[in-house]
């Protein structure tokens, strides 16, 4: 389990607005800002694994990594918890998360999945080949190739966001 203060330091840094983490009640069913929720846990994960701060734990879901007690701990940060003033100051965090939050979803998606299959005992070419096979549908809708999973893995080692032979 992580320090949610932690976490809230690093929403905050990302510029999440703290409506965001709510579920909107339009009357008849809650609305889930998808979209920021899987940036999230996207970026959590990275940090996370290159760092070993804001630690969750991981379960391989559609989308990549996800942890359901990271989303229980940002749903239910409180006005109160979110107010406080504290920042983010380690340098390498930093780094990272300006580095990440640059990147859109698609990447985000396919470096943390690739970052869990090479966590999970594969070598660096059977995880690129694992994580083309497990993302194949949504990198065919985007055009994008076993080609583009290397790409990100390169700017992954590239940025000290993973550690491979």
């Amino acid at each position: 389990m992580a320090d949610k203060r932690e976490l809230i330091k690093l929403l905050k840094y990302l510029k999440i607005d703290f409506k965001d983490l709510k579920p909107d009640w339009d009357g008849t069913s809650y609305n889930y800002n998808f979209d920021n929720r899987l940036r999230i846990q996207k970026i959590v994960y990275i940090i996370s694994k290159a760092t070993k701060q804001i630690r969750y734990n991981y379960t391989l879901y559609l989308r990549g990594p996800y942890s359901k007690s990271l989303a229980k701990d940002y749903f239910n940060i409180s006005s109160e918890e979110w107010k406080g003033n504290e920042e983010l100051t380690d340098k390498s965090v930093i780094d990272m998360a300006d580095f990440l939050n640059k990147k859109d979803n698609l990447w985000l998606e396919i470096g943390s999945t690739f970052i869990m299959m090479y966590s999970s005992g594969n070598n660096k070419k059977k995880a690129v080949e694992r994580t083309y096979d497990f993302k194949n549908d949504v990198l065919n809708e985007n055009n994008k190739d076993i080609n583009y999973v290397e790409e990100v893995v390169s700017e992954l080692k590239k940025h000290n966001l993973f550690k491979c032979e």
